[in-house]
């Protein structure tokens, strides 16, 4: 019985994490929704009705697309160089012996 409620404390626990760790996505999304003069006069979770004015004006000023296709331009080569030259050295540090190897495994350990 203990065993349960312990479990179940620490779900509920989890629960208000995660709802916090959610809580600024939710408030960007509504801001989104609202004028600049609503967000700085008050603060409120319902959303307004302003999100199309606020699409116009950013893609007045930014090619929001752009700086996406140019994130994808730098982010996925290096993911896939990260990846590769990781897998190469985790390979021979598992494979191949030498002086130091041991201190090396456990300095990698720690971090």
């Amino acid at each position: 019985m203990a065993k349960k409620v312990k479990r179940g404390a620490i779900y509920v626990c989890l629960i208000l994490l995660a709802a916090i760790c959610f809580l600024p996505f939710l408030l960007m999304i509504v801001n989104a929704t609202r004028s600049g003069v609503e967000i700085t006069h008050s603060f409120t979770l319902i959303p307004s009705t302003h999100l199309g004015e606020n699409w116009e004006a950013l893609f007045k000023y930014v090619n929001l697309f752009k700086g996406f296709k140019n994130s994808l331009l730098v982010a996925i080569p290096a993911t896939i160089l990260t990846a590769y030259f990781s897998s190469i050295t985790a390979y021979a540090m598992a494979v191949y012996r030498f002086k130091g190897n041991a201190w090396l495994f456990k300095y990698l350990w720690c971090l």
